[in-house]
């Protein structure tokens, strides 16, 4: 990745390399780079980091770490301003997803979307 990026924008570039590592069961790789983003951002997480960290933690057998980073999700008060209706919405999936993954694991396929 290019050390000349703007390390807000390379962390975001991050979060979704770690998210699409995740998505193709590369879960070790998707954990290091959603750390590395959050390292960007001298230790600050975002809500996307924590869905991902957990799903990742949980389908390694981190069960404790995975509980963590869901509660902190599931803790967290939306924002309520206009602005962010689009960012709470994919959050707002993204934990749905990650909910029925540790919490209803035995009946949530690994991949929801193969056919």
């Amino acid at each position: 990745m290019n050390d000349a990026l703007n390390p807000r924008l390379k962390a975001i570039y991050l979060n979704t390399l770690g998210a699409a590592l995740y998505r193709a069961g590369r879960l070790e790789e998707a954990i290091r780079r959603l750390e590395e983003g959050i390292q960007l951002r001298n230790g600050t997480s975002i809500p996307q980091d924590w869905v991902f960290l957990a799903t990742a933690h949980h389908r390694l057998g981190h069960r404790a770490q995975a509980r963590q980073y869901l509660d902190r999700l599931c803790s967290r008060q939306p924002s309520t301003d206009p602005v962010e209706f689009w960012n709470e919405l994919e959050i707002r999936l993204l934990r749905s997803e990650a909910e029925a993954t540790i919490l209803y694991d035995p009946i949530f396929p690994p991949d929801p979307f193969r056919r």
